[in-house]
């Protein structure tokens, strides 16, 4: 992705600058849907002159020519990611706030056939599953028993 991305940066038009750069790096390499402070503070370490302004005018430009996506989890801030081209889904736990990533071919090929049934072109899917992991499911089931 890194190169494509570099040139749609270049190709709509926008600088590819050591900041965004930095960012963009930042989200590529990151195993977690890291949110806006939390991906300043990243980039802080390996560049302490960039600022929080510039991680989100970098965001909002990435978001817009679709390089990133920007999942809430139920919170009142947003969360990013790059975009793949393999859709998957969000499970986000409502107790702990964990975050699991779900693939499955069956919910495409669903999603796809109702869309056909009902004459829609779909340009994007977004699923987001709320609910108890495994840990915060024994935790109350032990805390109910005691």
């Amino acid at each position: 992705m890194k190169s494509s991305a570099h040139e749609t940066i270049k190709s709509k038009g926008y600088k590819l600058t050591h900041q965004r750069q930095l960012i963009l790096s930042i989200l590529e390499g990151s195993q977690t849907h890291l949110d806006a402070e939390a991906l300043f503070l990243l980039a802080k370490r390996r560049d302490p002159k960039i600022s929080l302004a510039t991680v989100y005018r970098s965001l909002s430009t990435f978001k817009k020519i679709g390089l990133i996506q920007e999942q809430g989890f139920g919170e009142d801030h947003g969360h990013f990611e790059t975009v793949s081209n393999k859709p998957h889904f969000h499970f986000t736990c409502s107790q702990c706030g964990q975050v699991t990533e779900l693939r499955s071919k069956k919910i495409i090929r669903l999603i796809k056939e109702l869309c056909q049934e009902e004459d829609l072109k779909m340009e994007s899917m977004d699923l987001l599953i709320q609910g108890l992991c495994p840990v915060c499911q024994e935790k109350k089931s032990t805390s109910t028993t005691s």
